[in-house]
């Protein structure tokens, strides 16, 4: 009986730790990333991220924006801390659209791919027009391109969003699609 007791207590212990370790490294609860009133909150925050992007179209002669500025108002941390940038950069008659989408240090494949999916869904922007990526450092990509008549369609289209009930059937649906990715490995070229 006394073995049990120990062994337990070990299992205890590491538990503990490692929910210390959580705690203290900054790791998003994903129960909190994954549930219907973050996936609202999400499609709120598209509002004026898109307004964002669409008054501030880069031209495609200049370099793209590596990394945001955390006063940028097209980048946006959800409470649950998924980060999301969205740019648009016109060249010639079209235009790129690019949303990177993370959570803390490491962004988990069902995280990614799914959120890759439900934010295009709420733009108005899925599969197969999208091409989603995983960058080397776990920040997903996507892109679609707009000729300039789509461009103004997709512009004056407001973003839709969704009740928490519909949210979570998206993310839902969102998810079984995100196994059937056709997932590259993120480079400049890969996407443009």
């Amino acid at each position: 009986m006394s073995a049990l007791l120990i062994a337990l207590s070990a299992v205890g212990a590491v538990v503990a730790a490692l929910l210390v370790f959580r705690r203290l490294s900054g790791a998003p609860s994903y129960s909190a990333v994954l549930s219907a009133a973050h996936c609202v909150e999400v499609a709120e925050r598209l509002v004026p991220i898109k307004a964002a992007a669409l008054g501030r179209i880069q031209s495609g002669d200049q370099p793209p924006e590596a990394t945001p500025d955390p006063a940028d108002v097209r980048r946006v941390v959800s409470s649950a801390g998924l980060r999301i940038f969205y740019t648009i950069t016109g060249v010639q008659d079209r235009f790129i659209h690019h949303y990177s989408i993370s959570v803390g240090n490491y962004t988990p494949h069902a995280v990614g791919r799914t959120f890759a999916l439900y934010i295009g869904r709420v733009l108005g922007a899925e599969l197969p027009r999208i091409q989603v990526a995983r960058s080397s450092n776990a920040v997903w990509h996507v892109v679609f391109e707009l000729s300039a008549e789509e461009h103004q369609e997709y512009a004056a289209r407001a973003v839709e969003v969704p009740s928490a009930g519909r949210a979570a059937e998206l993310y839902a649906e969102c998810f079984r699609e995100g196994h059937s990715l056709d997932l590259q490995q993120f480079t400049t070229r890969t996407l443009v």
